[in-house]
């Protein structure tokens, strides 16, 4: 991994961990929600004016895989609005970052996507796995079960089958741009992708709302 693409990952850490902690201070709504996806579409909106992409003429399967991203988001969205009410940060968020690990790395190892996992990648997934786990622990004696499997855990659960099923749409949604645009740069690809993405999630939020 390069140098630069570390410090982007870190700051993509630092940035998600920034927005649960002000979603779980301001109690966060679907209003709030609203508000924050809408300032994202307005952020990314001027990739729309320059990009080559015609996105109205990309394939219906694109359509389609994007629907799923979207409706995606909006689970996780409502499980992380309920999640917050009922749990402390300190529990549900780790939760929240590691179950998606390991159900985006099962799923793709079903259906076969991707390179084939090397020992060393299931221990590293390992690793964080179990390093999240045991992040709201004071001592590892404090560890139970029962602090994780309760009936409010389903928002979690919720939250992760969200985040895992929007990962493995963006990724299709990409790969056919890619295969659409083969000559188009990946940051292009990426900037296209999410900046359509963004304007249909504040869309669908708003009607949600209204």
């Amino acid at each position: 991994m390069s140098i630069i693409a570390f410090v982007l990952i870190a700051i993509s850490a630092l940035l998600h961990a920034a927005w649960n902690l002000i979603a779980k201070k301001s109690k966060m709504t679907l209003p709030f929600y609203t508000v924050i996806a809408t300032i994202c579409a307005l952020m990314w909106l001027h990739v729309q004016f320059w990009t080559p992409v015609l996105v109205l003429h990309l394939p219906h399967p694109f359509w389609m895989y994007l629907s799923g991203s979207v409706v995606s988001e909006l689970l996780c969205c409502f499980g992380i609005i309920y999640a917050y009410r009922t749990m402390e940060m300190s529990t549900v968020y780790p939760m929240m970052r590691s179950l998606p690990l390991l159900l985006t790395t099962l799923l793709t190892a079903i259906l076969g996507w991707g390179k084939p996992l090397t020992p060393l990648t299931i221990c590293g997934i390992t690793i964080v796995f179990c390093g999240c786990v045991i992040i709201p622990l004071m001592k590892f004696s404090d560890f139970s079960i029962k602090s994780y499997i309760h009936r409010h855990f389903v928002f979690i659960i919720i939250v992760a089958l969200g985040t895992t099923s929007f990962t493995i749409f963006d990724s299709q949604c990409q790969a056919i741009l890619r295969e659409a645009y083969p000559d188009m740069s990946k940051p292009t690809v990426a900037l296209t992708y999410y900046s359509t993405r963004t304007l249909f999630l504040a869309l669908s939020l708003w009607l949600l709302i209204l």
